[in-house]
C-alpha cells in the first residue's frame, strides 16, 4: 500500500463517519495532479478533465470556464490548512456528539495524524486554496486544496452532496 493510499484510506474512514446519520454524502479524496509546467497548469488540466472523468459528461468544458484561482496557505502545519481539515473531518454534528465521533481535544489528534500522514507520503509541502466557479454541478459545498511537494502536485478535495 502506498502512502497516498494510506491517506485516502484515512479520508475514506472519515467520509463514512461523516455520512453515517445524514442524507448528505461526504467525499474526501487526495489525487495526483497531471504533470505540467506549474501548479496552475496542472489544475487547468485536472478541471478540464473533470466533466469526463468524474461526471461522465462527454463534451468539452474549457478550464477558463472554471475561473481557477489559487491562494497560498503556507505549509501543512499552519492554521489555515488545519482549520479546513477540522471543518470537513467534523462536518456533521454526529462526529462530535456520539461515541463514534471524537470530541474535544481528540479532534485535533485526528487532524494532526492526517497531516503527519501527508508529510510521510509527500514530504514537506506547501498548500494552496483553490477557488473555482464550476460551469457544471460540482458539489453542494466544497474546499479544494492544491499541494506542492518535492514528489509532485496533488489536489485534496473535500466536499459533500446530497
Amino acid at each position: 500500500m502506498s502512502s497516498i493510499d494510506f491517506c485516502n484510506g484515512y479520508l475514506a474512514a472519515l467520509v463514512r463517519l461523516n455520512s453515517e446519520v445524514t442524507d448528505a454524502y461526504a467525499d474526501f479524496e487526495l489525487e495526483a495532479l497531471p504533470v505540467s509546467t506549474d501548479l496552475l497548469a496542472s489544475l487547468t488540466v485536472r478541471y478540464e478533465r473533470f466533466p469526463v472523468t468524474r461526471r461522465k459528461i462527454y463534451r468539452d468544458i474549457p478550464a477558463e470556464s472554471w475561473n481557477i484561482q489559487i491562494t497560498p496557505m503556507g505549509d501543512g502545519m499552519e492554521e489555515p490548512f488545519r482549520a479546513i481539515l477540522r471543518k470537513w473531518f467534523f462536518h456533521t454534528e454526529h462526529m462530535g456528539s456520539t461515541p463514534a465521533g471524537p470530541g474535544g481535544h481528540h479532534r485535533e489528534n485526528v487532524v494532526i495524524a492526517f497531516v503527519d500522514g501527508l508529510v510521510a507520503a509527500l514530504g514537506p509541502f506547501e498548500a494552496f486554496y483553490v477557488t473555482t466557479t464550476p460551469p457544471i454541478w460540482y458539489a453542494i459545498d466544497w474546499d479544494d486544496i492544491a499541494i506542492e511537494a518535492n514528489g509532485g502536485r496533488y489536489l485534496l478535495s473535500l466536499s459533500y452532496s446530497d
